[in-house]
């Protein structure tokens, strides 16, 4: 009788040391984490998905990426038919030191009426080299972003480009070649 509760004994203790030794101790402890919101994209010429998805094992969120959003005042740009240095309109600088990237962009209000054209943005390096050829009309690693005018619209917007930094200060002018006064806003997205 003795034997039978001593054999027992040692299943009870085999079994709970068993319990405690199965894997999925990670995912308990994520567990008493928040939920975080997980996108699922199904390539089905590359590798169908059907059915349940499974995750095994632990799955490690990125760091988010460091950015920041740098805007001009509101400018009224009266129109210039023109976009050489001479007929664009100073509307500050732009720290750029510390970020490689930036995604450029111009949007505004148009006032009265007139023909299409377009306003634009020009970046260039605040530097004294740079400064010097400006003021002779020489453009010195200019960065662009353009918004289209049209006659009868009442928004411009620009494209989005995204450019390359180069220098840690630029200078942000501001031009209107069309035939219509624009209020418009120069933004950029500062990125690693």
């Amino acid at each position: 009788m003795w034997h039978k509760v001593i054999y027992g004994l040692i299943l009870s203790c085999l079994l709970a040391l068993s319990l405690l030794l199965l894997p999925g101790e990670p995912a308990r402890a994520q567990r008493s984490q928040p939920a975080q919101e997980v996108e699922v994209v199904n390539f089905p010429q590359v590798q169908q998905v059907d059915g349940r998805v499974r995750v095994l094992g632990s799955v490690t969120v990125g760091e988010a990426v460091p950015a920041a959003m740098a805007s001009t005042a509101e400018v009224l740009l009266e129109p210039t038919r023109g976009r050489s240095p001479a007929a664009m309109v100073f509307a500050g600088g732009l720290d750029s030191s510390g970020w490689r990237h930036a995604v450029l962009t111009l949007a505004g209000e148009t006032q009265g009426r007139g023909g299409g054209g377009a306003v634009g943005a020009v970046l260039i390096p605040h530097t004294e080299v740079a400064s010097r050829a400006f003021e002779e009309e020489r453009l010195l690693f200019p960065m662009e972003v353009v918004a289209e005018v049209e006659e009868s619209s009442l928004w411009v917007s620009s494209g989005q480009p995204e450019v390359r930094l180069g220098f840690p200060r630029y200078k942000v002018y501001l031009y209107n070649t069309s035939e219509r006064t624009v209020a418009v806003t120069f933004s950029a997205y500062l990125t690693q």
